[in-house]
């Protein structure tokens, strides 16, 4: 009788990987006779991003990415 290795975590995340992205194909006949509308909706929010100078303490200020004025994972 022969045993099955255990499952390694590299092995366990691609198979986690390709089920989820099976899970959102969509079967063939559906597709190709199926044509989606766009949303005719207006957008909820607006997003700008910008480069702004951020001050991240006594005398040291750096030019980042900004969006929406806010230095993203930074304070305000």
């Amino acid at each position: 009788m022969q045993t099955q290795a255990p499952l390694g975590r590299r092995s366990f995340l691609k198979l986690a990987g390709l089920g989820a992205l099976a899970s959102g194909i969509e079967p063939l006949s559906h597709a190709a006779g199926a044509v989606t509308a766009a949303p005719q909706s207006k957008a909820d929010y607006a997003l700008r991003i910008a480069k702004a100078r951020v001050d991240l303490g006594p005398e040291h200020a750096i030019s980042t990415t900004t969006y929406n004025g806010q230095f993203p994972g930074g304070w305000s």
